[in-house]
């Protein structure tokens, strides 16, 4: 079986039991011992893959790695874990690999909650474990680029030069990546400067400087969409793959009773709708009407779109001092949050509204995150 199937699989696994993994062990178990074994790396060899590793770290002896993957009797990747819905942006689990890192021969480390991997080497400075991960990828929204990085790290691929190149290769990737979200979310000055050199002949006043940065954002987003298919097709596919390849990645709107998030009206006394279905074809029962934001929110998650770095996610309202999502549970003025609920991240949700509040807050969110509406739809038969 192929590591693009035994991947799929352990995806398809993931988002049906993240909810149930209430300690570490269970996370280790679920879902860190199927990656590797996805990786044809053999977990209950001991001359493979050694838990609870030994790493005497300076004046501390006897600190344990979680795991550590051996070849020759040596470690080449040492592995971090951390339960299901634990932040990975917490910097002392970062401080502790880096602390394993330093103690022992291996030249990769991976922070993972079992969903999110990160995985770090040493491109700024040989021997000493980079700050920022050279790839972070989440099981459950793999790419065929993800995928083939991933495949580099397996048993019978693992080659130190090889790697090392490769991770130098995707660490300046991700950070070009960064830069390029970035100016599709908000293009800086100098950056719209710079385009304008290239593309306007026109008089540059702030007040024009402003409003180029929009058509940059929308030019960029527009070139990213329309270019993602093309990069999604590895070298060597014919047109007709191309194309089935798009209608897997944009599936058709479901027939039947289902309505859009853009158009749908719910009324205060009814019953929710049945189900809620996503994009990618995902589909979760609605037990009561905020369940649809509850829903939309793991989904994000999912999706990686979700997470600590765009928030807070605020409540449109007058003064804009309420949050919706945070990473603490408290709102800008310090109130506490009426009703909360934990996110599998660890994010905080205020979920509880009238139903026009609920859908008036689930579309808000969708357009935080820079999701189109028509994403998202409700069943109401």
């Amino acid at each position: 079986m192929s590591i693009e199937i035994k991947l799929a699989s352990l995806a398809e696994t993931a988002k049906r039991v993240t909810q149930t993994l209430e300690t570490e062990e269970a996370t280790k178990t679920a879902l860190i011992l199927p990656f590797l074994m996805a990786l044809d790396y053999n977990v209950f060899d001991p001359t493979e893959v050694v838990p609870e590793y030994q790493a005497d770290v300076g004046v501390k002896s006897h600190e344990r790695v979680d795991y550590a993957l051996l070849r020759d009797g040596q470690p080449i990747i040492l592995i971090e874990a951390k339960q299901v819905g634990v932040k990975l942006e917490d910097e002392r689990h970062l401080t502790q690999l880096f602390r394993y890192w330093n103690a022992t021969p291996a030249k990769v480390g991976i922070l993972t909650n079992g969903i999110e991997y990160r995985f770090y080497g040493d491109t700024d400075q040989d021997n000493l474990m980079d700050a920022t991960p050279f790839l972070t990828i989440n099981i459950t929204r793999m790419s065929p680029r993800d995928v083939a990085s991933v495949s580099a790290f397996s048993k019978y691929n693992y080659n130190l030069e090889d790697t090392a190149k490769l991770s130098e290769e995707l660490f300046y990737q991700d950070a070009i990546r960064k830069v390029m979200i970035g100016a599709c979310r908000n293009p800086q000055t100098p950056f719209a400067r710079w385009m304008m050199t290239r593309t306007y002949e026109g008089l540059k006043t702030a007040s024009k400087i402003e409003w180029f940065k929009e058509q940059i954002r929308i030019a960029l987003k527009d070139f990213c969409i329309a270019n993602h298919q093309f990069n999604q097709v590895p070298e060597g596919a014919t047109t007709t793959d191309n194309q089935h390849e798009e209608e897997e990645l944009r599936p058709s709107p479901p027939m039947g009773d289902w309505v859009s998030l853009v158009a749908f009206e719910g009324k205060t006394g009814a019953k929710p709708p049945s189900s809620i279905r996503f994009g990618d074809g995902e589909e979760r029962e609605v037990r009561y009407w905020a369940s649809i934001l509850l829903e939309t929110s793991e989904w994000l998650i999912r999706r990686g779109v979700l997470n600590a770095e765009v928030c807070p996610v605020m409540i449109s309202r007058s003064g804009g001092r309420s949050h919706l999502i945070h990473v603490d549970s408290v709102h800008a003025d310090g109130r506490r949050f009426t009703n909360r609920q934990q996110l599998s991240n660890g994010l905080w949700l205020n979920p509880f509204g009238s139903v026009a509040w609920v859908m008036a807050r689930t579309r808000d969110l969708m357009k935080h995150c820079d999701q189109e509406l028509d994403q998202v739809w409700l069943k109401t038969g």
